[in-house]
């Protein structure tokens, strides 16, 4: 069976204009976590490529902590491990400017539930961990 990563990474190289990547090779270039059933994070090359291939994206903030508390809502640690365990798309995470951090998510289904739950801290804390 073809892991999703590989499905989307196929899907992908058939999208762009490409004479660069094998599969295998865009496999470990396009992700951060390399592995078949590993997160959907994409690398800064993988954004790049996400692009050329006109895949529709949605932005999101990207704080540890709410402006107004003082308490961080998620650990740096755990934020990632959620992400790489419960997000079902892919998705990137860079900065605009230094204290603007974002998100950027290639699905608009779940770019709608995050927006019905709020934010993403929310959108994570009430969604089920993803089937493989």
């Amino acid at each position: 069976m073809i892991s999703l990563k590989r499905r989307i990474t196929q899907a992908i190289l058939d999208q762009i204009n490409n004479d660069r990547y094998d599969l295998d090779s865009a496999m470990k270039t396009f992700w951060l976590d390399i592995r078949n059933e590993g997160g959907l994070r994409l690398s800064d090359i993988g954004d790049i490529v996400f692009g050329q291939a006109d895949i529709e994206h949605f932005e999101f903030p990207f704080r540890l902590q709410k402006i107004t508390d003082k308490e961080p809502i998620y650990s740096y640690q755990n934020l990632m491990l959620d992400l790489s365990i419960k997000m079902p798309c892919p998705y990137y995470i860079t900065r605009k400017k230094p204290n603007e951090p974002f998100i950027r998510i290639y699905d608009s289904k779940i770019a709608i539930m995050i927006n019905l739950y709020g934010d993403i801290y929310e959108y994570l804390r009430n969604t089920q961990i993803r089937r493989k």
